[in-house]
């Protein structure tokens, strides 16, 4: 799954009944809040979305457990997501109404009439209330809070707020980054040692100041060194030296009285960040043996 497709797109899932299932445990598969998927549930579901497959002779087979845990995490995904938005239109006092129901599954219907018919109830009855679900909370309003708000939510730490506001300075050397967090340490102003010692001319116009991004964006648009640095660092608390492709990174997370309150609720209002939120108010539990669920990428096989 790519890092934007957990909460926008709604997956279709062809149905055609084939082989067996080894999901016979009466465990939860899934849970999220009061909501829980038992493993029969899911086997069902698995059967249900596994294509029928083929092979001329001498080919080899295709490797259905392989085939059956990739299925399973997309299931579990869609399941998944469907229940944390329920779950927040629950709480912000909504629902699903009939009507947008009926009109969601008039919608796949005449996508494709025979495909559609091909697929198994539960199936349908999955996909359809997935859209019906986003699309009632897409069409929501969420108002941004107010800037202290904004800022209360942004300290609580990327995981929570789904926002990154990050800062570095960027040198050659690993003893000149070193030399630059005692300098820090010391009482040194962080924008004004990122103006005159960084070699990214470009954040050190701007007092070593990177533009505040979600996650996810944040996550697809550096470099994994740098991301994972970024990611362990505590706001205000300078970390490194971090090193990349590029040279070594001090780096710091933005304290909150740093960052534009109008940069914060730009992206409180995405639909990424929205979802993030929502997901981290709910207890989201997954099965191991289908891996962990990540609120941006969705559920990762472990390991």
């Amino acid at each position: 799954m790519n890092r934007r497709a957990v909460v926008i797109p709604v997956v279709l899932l062809a149905g055609a009944v084939t082989g067996c299932a080894t999901f016979s445990d009466n465990d939860a598969a899934a849970r999220v809040g009061d909501f829980e998927l038992s493993q029969d549930e899911l086997g069902d579901l698995v059967i249900g979305a596994t294509p029928t497959t083929t092979t001329q002779p001498g080919t080899p087979a295709v490797d259905e457990s392989g085939a059956s845990a990739d299925t399973a995490r997309n299931v579990l995904n869609i399941w998944i997501l469907t229940k944390i938005v329920e779950a927040d239109l629950t709480a912000r006092g909504e629902s699903v109404t009939s009507q947008k129901i009926a009109d969601v599954t008039g919608a796949l219907a005449a996508q494709d009439p025979q495909g559609w018919a091909a697929v198994p109830i539960d199936l349908q009855n999955l996909q359809v209330m997935q859209r019906a679900a986003v699309e009632t909370w897409s069409a929501l309003e969420f108002p941004p809070p107010s800037d202290d708000e904004l800022r209360t939510l942004y300290d609580s730490g990327t995981a929570k707020s789904g926002i990154v506001c990050t800062a570095h300075i960027l040198v050659a050397a690993e003893a000149d980054a070193k030399e630059i967090l005692d300098r820090l340490e010391g009482g040194a102003d962080f924008a004004e040692l990122a103006t005159s010692e960084s070699t990214d001319t470009a954040s050190a116009a701007n007092g070593g100041n990177l533009p505040c991004a979600l996650t996810n964006t944040f996550e697809d648009t550096y470099v994994p060194e740098f991301v994972e640095g970024v990611l362990a660092a505590q706001i205000g608390e300078p970390f490194g030296p971090v090193q990349s492709e590029f040279g070594y990174h001090v780096i710091v997370l933005r304290p909150s009285e740093r960052i534009d309150p109008a940069e914060l609720a730009t992206l409180y209002t995405d639909t990424s960040a929205r979802f993030q939120r929502a997901a981290a108010e709910f207890d989201v539990y997954v099965d191991p043996r289908y891996g962990s669920f990540n609120p941006v990428t969705g559920v990762e096989a472990l390991g």
